[in-house]
């Protein structure tokens, strides 16, 4: 009996090459620095309402006509109306952390034990046990500011601390304003001086022990008690742009971190607006800025500017302790402000807040978080899923019949990607029903957290006998990798069509939800493409079908269609290849036997698409493409097309045709990236993500050995390969690396996502 993948759902391969998120801890004894912190289904309209809408909406004829798309819901007016990518909160919360809005929000209090420092020998001593408490951070009403403040406060008893830290839930900032209004203190609020407390507004991003050159952190802290020395006891403004320099494998645990700090004497007690600004300067390079009170305070050197995304964070904590000398430290906040529209001079800073205090909006967070393809926990690392199906299902185990097994398998991923993975489960059904045609990945509600999609094709029925009953089955992605389905069908149409093609997912309004495109072939040549757009409540629903075009430009010569953001505006476009053979026919036009074609979306972000625009063509490239993938792997903000060609000899090549930078949509030339023997087959499919959080695509391959190597008969051994972006951003691809292989997985694969 062969040893095929556990009855669990779908393979969900993540190859995480970082680590996962951390805080890094700075050379000079800063403990407590580190560390980071069913949907209401859409009912179904009544079987009459629907079979005569889905005449409208679906391809069972050329001439059919869409349902009107569902209308935004786009949430309250404080938030519809502030500027893309800004963030303002005040704090207006009830009590504590508590608060559900706090969490909904997107802040999280750090919870939990630090750990041992030295012993208490030494006169002034780092503390013995520490720990950061979310009831350390509450919402007190202070009468200076006229409304609640978020206060956070440290306290010791001499050995022991008991430190506070807020940061927000998503890291997703990096070019832009960062400000605060922070309240310092060169007092205790009770008990004894002496203690070393760290009162603090920052920016970082975790460390990865394999790309330490990407660290990014931008601090303030303020040590009214003394620098980190602990030779004076001056109060000091510490202002520090972090960049690690890169070193060797060997030597990834040597601390080579270079930092710039602004040592001020002087006291700041009382409060003070903190304003960060990362920019482009002169000669192109990017370079943060910090002011205090409006004035510039500290201009950082451009090799020190953040290098990646980042989260914004508070926190209140201590250096060392004074044995015998309990004392009690309070840090309080205002408000904090993000855009990452620019580098605001200080006045504006004040204006722009002093609009959201006028209008009494209390938060408004409109900055979209880099979205990571295939990411099914949400940590910033592309995944990999497989759908496998076991067959039927088994006799007398499901209420109805025809149905059958299928699995969703998760590869979970190490910093290291010559690590070897092993398959988990994210979901199991043992009765789904049949019919399933394609599966595609997105993030559908908009949660950060890649969801599951899948078009089912169930058949003609009684009341729609000249076309099918077609379905989107959707399965929400969790923060522990796991996918859970919705109770009811994302969208459905009981009389569409079985002529769906091709399905992708891709955000074509750019509203952070990841919408649908089909393909459909009605014959002869006649293709449509449809989309359907995701609810903007954030359920993981769709709208009605949209027809976006109709036409026989291309007719039987499309081979793949995929989605990516190929001119860099923020949303999804689409890319049809086309391969119209040896011959010049009527749908090859401009001699383009191979060919990429793209439709635009709409700049306004309506969730049009225009086209069909030719963005690449060869009249001599060879038919030897087996697959094309889409993703950016130069890291420069727009998506790339990978090609998987077979010219019918051993050696099989990966081709990518790169985004133009100067954002018209179109590709250059065709690059080899890699060529070889190593898989010794033909991949059966092949996946783009970024694998290691570098913020450049990275290649998996999946293989089909069947019986060779296999220990359980004919058709069980099957592998996945990784191949790396080059880190520098060049378009080049590393070597491939097999992550997972297994001699008796069986032949259920269907698809990899």
């Amino acid at each position: 009996m062969r040893n095929q993948p556990r009855p669990i759902p779908f393979f969900r391969f993540l190859l995480i090459f970082p680590g996962d998120p951390m805080d890094h801890a700075p050379p000079c004894a800063r403990t407590g620095r580190t560390g980071r912190g069913g949907r209401s289904r859409l009912a179904l309209l009544a079987t009459a309402l629907l079979a005569c809408a889905a005449t409208a909406l679906g391809p069972t004829g050329a001439t059919a006509a869409p349902l009107a798309p569902a209308t935004l819901n786009v949430g309250s007016p404080s938030v519809a109306t502030a500027p893309v990518g800004t963030l303002f909160d005040d704090f207006h919360y009830n009590t504590d952390t508590s608060d559900p809005a706090f969490a909904a929000h997107g802040w999280t209090p750090r919870d939990g034990q630090l750990g041992s420092g030295p012993g208490p020998q030494d006169p002034v001593t780092k503390a013995v046990l520490a720990d950061w408490s979310k009831d350390n951070v509450t919402f007190p009403f202070d009468p200076s500011v006229g409304g609640p403040v978020m206060q956070l406060r440290a306290t010791n008893d001499g050995r022991t601390a008991h430190q506070a830290q807020v940061s927000t839930t998503q890291r997703k900032f990096t070019t832009g304003t960062y400000a605060a209004r922070v309240y310092f203190n060169d007092q205790p609020t009770s008990g004894d001086p002496g203690a070393r407390p760290v009162e603090a507004f920052y920016t970082i991003a975790p460390e990865n022990p394999l790309r330490r050159d990407l660290y990014s952190e931008l601090d303030n802290e303020y040590l009214p008690a003394g620098g980190w020395s602990g030779a004076s006891t001056n109060p000091s403004l510490w202002t520090t742009s972090w960049y690690h320099v890169a070193e060797p494998a060997a030597k990834i645990a040597e601390d080579k971190a270079n930092f710039n700090n602004h040592d001020a004497v002087n006291h700041l007690q009382g409060w003070h607006t903190l304003e960060m600004t990362v920019a482009t300067a002169s000669g192109g390079a990017e370079a943060a800025t910090f002011y205090l009170d409006g004035a510039p305070y500290f201009p950082a050197d451009p090799s020190y500017a953040p290098r990646e995304p980042m989260t914004i964070d508070f926190n209140t904590w201590f250096t060392a302790l004074a044995p015998g000398h309990p004392s009690t430290w309070d840090e309080k906040v205002s408000w904090v402000y993000y855009t990452n529209t620019g580098a605001l001079p200080p006045t504006q800073l004040d204006g722009q807040v002093s609009s959201f205090h006028t209008a009494g909006t209390h938060f408004v967070d409109t900055v979209r978080a880099p979205k990571t393809a295939h990411d099914y926990d949400g940590n910033g690392l592309g995944d990999i899923s497989m759908v496998y199906d076991y067959g039927p299902s088994a006799p007398n185990t499901c209420a109805r019949s025809g149905t059958r097994h299928t699995t969703f398998f998760d590869l979970a991923g190490q910093p290291d990607p010559r690590t070897q993975l092993s398959p988990a489960t994210q979901w199991d059904g043992p009765c789904q029903p049949a019919g399933q045609r394609f599966t595609t990945s997105g993030d559908f509600n908009g949660d950060g957290r890649a969801d599951l999609a899948a078009l089912y094709d169930y058949g003609p029925t009684a009341t729609c006998p000249q076309g099918s009953h077609v379905a989107v089955l959707e399965w929400q992605g969790t923060a522990d990798g796991s996918l859970h389905p919705l109770a009811q069908p994302a969208w459905e149409s009981p009389c569409f069509g079985s002529g769906t093609a091709y399905f992708s997912a891709g955000d074509f309004n750019g509203d952070g939800k990841s919408d649908l495109a089909l393909l459909y072939d009605y014959g002869g040549g006649d293709l449509k493409l449809l989309t359907l757009t995701a609810d903007g409540n954030g359920d993981g629903g769709f709208g009605g079908l949209v027809p976006q075009w109709e036409g026989k430009t291309m007719g039987t010569s499309t081979k793949f269609m995929v989605t990516g953001d190929y001119n860099g505006d923020g949303k999804s476009d689409v890319a049809l290849y086309t391969d119209c053979g040896d011959g010049n026919g009527p749908n090859c036009l401009q001699d383009a036997r191979r060919a990429v074609w793209t439709f635009s979306a709409d700049p306004v972000g309506s969730g049009a698409l225009a086209g069909p625009v030719q963005a690449w063509h060869s009249p001599g490239f060879g038919s030897g493409t087996k697959a094309v993938s889409s993703g950016d792997i130069d890291g420069d903000g727009r998506s790339d097309l990978v090609l998987l060609f077979d010219d019918g000899t051993p050696t099989l090549q990966l081709i990518t045709l790169t985004a133009h930078a100067n954002g018209d949509g179109a590709f250059g030339g065709l690059v080899e990236r890699w060529h070889g023997t190593a898989l010794g087959v033909v991949p059966s499919f092949m996946s783009v993500g970024d694998y290691n959080g570098d913020g450049k695509a990275d290649i998996a391959l999946f293989t089909d050995y069947g019986a060779t190597g296999s220990s359980c008969g004919p058709g069980g051994h099957q592998s996945v390969y990784a191949l790396t972006a080059d880190p520098y951003g060049t378009g080049g691809l590393q070597d491939p690396v097999r992550v997972w292989d297994s001699p008796c997985w069986g032949q259920g694969t269907r698809s990899v996502n």
